[in-house]
């Protein structure tokens, strides 16, 4: 969802909670499928959101999805919290080679950072 000129933040949050409630309900319903019941992190966990623009156009990262996405992984016992102990965030934006626009959500061990930003960085 796009936030447009002269809406009101409220709306804006309600639009984006119904857009990416049923994400959290696929997250939650793969985790039981899979007999992941309890919380796959004990430590503190990155969530590195990967964002391809296509046409190597020059876009903002969208900033609001990072609440219902850090809600999700909360809820769906990911990790165990969204709160900053327990929860670090990495934004990175990428030319899709592909020409399609996405996000691609990727939770690991913050202490595997340095070998995550080297795959994805160059």
């Amino acid at each position: 969802p796009i936030f447009k000129r002269g809406q009101s933040k409220d709306l804006y949050m309600l639009i984006n909670k119904s857009f990416f409630a049923p994400m959290g309900e696929r997250i939650a319903s793969c985790l039981k499928q899979n007999e992941i019941n309890t919380t796959l992190f004990k430590e503190k966990v990155c969530v590195a959101c990967v964002q391809y623009y296509p046409n190597n156009i020059i876009r903002d990262l969208d900033n609001h999805i990072y609440y219902f996405i850090h809600n999700v992984l909360r809820y769906s016992e990911v990790c165990r919290d969204d709160n900053w102990k327990s929860m670090a965030q990495f934004q990175l934006g990428k030319n899709s080679e592909n020409g399609l626009k996405q996000t691609k959500i990727y939770v690991f061990p913050l202490e595997l950072l340095p070998q995550f930003s080297s795959e994805y960085l160059f």
